[in-house]
């Protein structure tokens, strides 16, 4: 009886010997199933889920390959909590909103729309649900657009109201296109291609609301398309024919180069590459 509970003391005290306390919680030191190391693993706290973020249960993770032993499921974001805002008429020089909904807990935008029995709540930007109440200028100078730098994302546009006294603006974000080729690129010129930022707002006119689009545009250089070479091997002269040294042609544009890597210098004539008979 006696020995039997040695051994259950000694098995307790090894249990406890693996056993560390880290900030995440009680850790234990195993073998990862995922990248077969000897790790730590730690407990990660659960994290709740909201209407913007998904979360996770709580559970034991390998610090090494982040991989969970147990738990650390992820938790679906649940829905937003749209709450009705009043639409607010808009006078100039203040401007109004339409009818839209916000979440309580995010604080999102949404535009409600019913087709039957079907509600559905589309996200919004706040541009989107102001009532402008000024007369903005069409035409956007060069220094009120910030263009991006990564495609697919917005320009923001500074919109100047153009009523006599005003000096009200407006910072908003535009939606920019592909871009339109007008002059394609060839091996030995550059091409043009056009971008055009635009957006559309709720704008008072004459005490109706109503859309109005303010575009801005711009060129940009497309870069030259490279040679494609073809090789010709170099041939001697004799009594009959004349003969050339080793060269390339452009299949594209048709001129001559000694090296393909001076592709920005062709040979002025034919006359730098033959070799003239004997």
């Amino acid at each position: 009886m006696r020995k039997t509970f040695k051994r259950s003391l000694a098995l307790v005290l090894a249990l406890l010997m693996l056993l560390t306390v880290s900030p995440m919680g009680f850790a234990y030191e195993d073998e990862c199933p995922n990248c077969h190391k000897t790790v730590t693993f730690v407990e990660d706290q659960a994290i709740p889920a909201t209407c913007s973020a998904p979360g996770r249960t709580k559970g034991q993770r390998c610090p090494n390959c982040n991989y969970y032993l147990n738990g650390g499921k992820t938790i679906p974001a649940t829905n937003h909590n749209p709450q009705k805002v009043a639409a607010v008429t808009a006078e100039h020089p203040n401007n109004g909103y339409v009818e839209h909904y916000e979440c309580s807990d995010c604080h999102k935008l949404f535009l409600r729309s019913e087709i039957g029995s079907v509600v559905s709540y589309t996200p919004v930007e706040e541009q989107d649900v102001i009532v402008y109440s000024h007369d903005f200028d069409t035409t956007i100078a060069d220094s009120d657009i910030t263009w991006p730098k990564k495609a697919g994302d917005p320009a923001t546009v500074t919109l100047r109201c153009k009523i006599d006294g005003c000096t009200e603006t407006a910072t908003v974000k535009a939606a920019v296109d592909e871009g339109t080729v007008k002059t394609p690129a060839t091996c030995t010129t550059i091409g043009k291609k056009e971008f055009k930022a635009s957006v559309t707002l709720k704008v008072l006119v004459d005490g109706t609301i109503k859309d109005k689009t303010y575009t801005k545009t711009k060129i940009e250089d497309i870069p030259m398309n490279e040679h494609k070479f073809v090789h010709h091997d170099a041939t001697k002269p004799n009594c009959v024919s004349d003969g050339n040294i080793d060269y390339y042609t452009c299949e594209t544009c048709d001129k001559k180069f000694v090296k393909p890597e001076n592709a920005e210098k062709p040979v002025e004539t034919n006359e730098d590459v033959i070799l003239h008979k004997e």
